[in-house]
């Protein structure tokens, strides 16, 4: 009986802490949903914010993109002459360089030449008067430990004249060769698309005037001529980065191509004969589609990167306004060597550098 009592008065404790128990978890689930629905609201918020602040930053996208299509066509004018200026600037601070390096290793030279002579004279005087030795033994050292000081100084300055040279020619060197590049991709674009123009205005004349080409079978054939040999002048112009081949090829022209006897034709035989140009005329109508078309992908190319640049800007924008200090350390890696050269053998395929002999094989 006393063991059913202690169960019972056990039992009932335990009830009574599972009430207490159940109402603490009561409690603890009633602040969790307080909570959750004020996190619920926040969110709610935040969601609007973050709505609102993606149509700000797609209209400011858009002035951006505008304001920086703008702004390319104005530096593209003041570019080639700021180029060389900074150019002339940078060989002119060079030279100055170098100069200032020289003088100051002629005279390390001629001081170190002096020293060498008061060192001889002191020890011509320390074997002839024996009297004072040790004030000239002391004398003799310090004046080797000035002369070992200055030879240290001069290697020094040597070395450091060295590097400052070898860093200017290399700087000279890239500045000369990315210049040159540029010019040379830029006359070879400029050239390809006004003769892929010229020879579109000329095909579209052509189609929309058949009795034109009917009545001049001959002429048709000179305007396919000449536009193949456009064609032909362009690819070679592209393909082989020789400048003197380059030079030829746009002071004289392609050489004229041969004429195959079968296409060829008589005046003499008339209408009959101008009909089987067609083919030919078809052939040629092909290749320039197919030029248009590149003009077209190389254009929509551009577009693409001026998008693409205008959407990085936008968040070192906000970068530069927030926190400068990181801007600037992530521009310092950003404009060292290494950085120029990964972007160089990424950009390798679409500026034809490594074609053009500009980058290792």
């Amino acid at each position: 009986m006393a063991e059913t009592q202690e169960l019972l008065l056990q039992l009932q404790k335990d009830n009574r802490d599972g009430r207490l128990r159940k109402q603490e978890l009561e409690e603890l689930v009633r602040g969790l949903e307080a909570e959750s629905e004020s996190l619920t609201a926040r969110l709610q918020d935040l969601r609007e914010r973050e709505r609102r602040c993606a149509g700000r930053a797609a209209r400011w996208g858009k002035a951006v993109a505008q304001s920086l299509q703008r702004k390319q066509s104005q530096l593209a004018r003041t570019l080639c002459g700021e180029a060389r200026e900074a150019a002339r600037e940078h060989a002119e601070r060079a030279r100055g360089l170098l100069e200032a390096a020289e003088r100051r290793h002629q005279d390390l030279e001629q001081r170190n030449r002096q020293l060498q002579e008061q060192w001889e004279e002191l020890s011509s005087q320390l074997f002839y008067y024996g009297g004072e030795q040790l004030s000239q033994q002391r004398a003799d050292q310090r004046l080797g430990t000035q002369l070992m000081a200055l030879q240290k100084q001069l290697e020094l300055v040597e070395a450091k004249h060295a590097r400052q040279a070898e860093n200017l020619r290399q700087g000279a060197q890239r500045t000369e060769e990315a210049w040159a590049s540029f010019q040379e991709q830029s006359g070879v674009l400029q050239e390809l698309q006004a003769k892929v123009a010229e020879a579109t205005a000329a095909l579209d004349a052509s189609r929309d005037d058949p009795d034109l080409c009917d009545s001049h079978p001959l002429r048709g054939q000179d305007c396919a001529g000449s536009l193949m040999e456009e064609v032909a002048e362009a690819d070679s112009v592209s393909a082989n980065p020789d400048p003197l081949f380059t030079g030829v090829t746009r002071t004289h022209g392609a050489p004229p191509p041969l004429e195959d006897p079968e296409l060829v034709a008589p005046p003499r035989r008339g209408r009959a004969r101008s009909r089987s140009l067609c083919p030919q005329e078809m052939r040629l109508s092909t290749g320039t589609g197919r030029a248009g078309i590149r003009l077209w992908a190389l254009g929509a190319l551009q577009t693409l990167l001026l998008l693409l640049l205008g959407f990085l800007a936008l968040p070192l924008l906000y970068l530069m306004l927030v926190n400068p200090s990181a801007l600037r350390r992530g521009l310092r890696y950003l404009i060292s060597d290494t950085t120029f050269r990964r972007l160089r053998y990424t950009l390798s395929p679409l500026l034809e550098l490594r074609a053009r002999g500009l980058l290792p094989t």
